[in-house]
């Protein structure tokens, strides 16, 4: 998919940061931060990508066969994290710029405590 003039992996993290949902999810499917494809853990076969509004990423995986679901962030690096991915994002970019965690609370209104679990028990790791 192509918005405005580029393809969705093109697209760096602070560019990242300012799309709608659905296009951050796959900006971070073209990073390999979110499998594009998931396999069933009951019965092994491919599951399909769902809309799902009552997930904090708005989608999810579900198998056909056994309606097994699973989050977006099953088995990934972003499994721990509990904010949207928006937030998230931008908690990688404070990190990268080294921006003050007490600066960054203010700034995501996300408690402290939680940035020191994500930057160093995740990000670090």
């Amino acid at each position: 998919m192509t918005l405005f003039y580029k393809p969705i992996d093109a697209f760096k993290l602070i560019e990242a940061i300012d799309l709608d949902q659905p296009l951050i999810v796959e900006w971070l499917q073209s990073k390999g931060l979110i499998p594009k494809e998931k396999k069933c853990p009951k019965c092994y076969k491919n599951m399909k990508f769902i809309k799902r509004p009552d997930s904090i990423d708005g989608f999810a995986w579900r198998c056909s066969t056994d309606s097994k679901r699973c989050s977006l962030r099953d088995g990934t690096f972003l499994e721990n994290f509990r904010c949207d991915l928006k937030t998230f994002l931008k908690v990688i970019h404070y990190w990268a710029l080294q921006v003050r965690q007490a600066d960054q609370k203010e700034i995501l209104q996300i408690e402290r405590q939680t940035l020191i679990t994500y930057q160093h028990q995740e990000l670090l790791n």
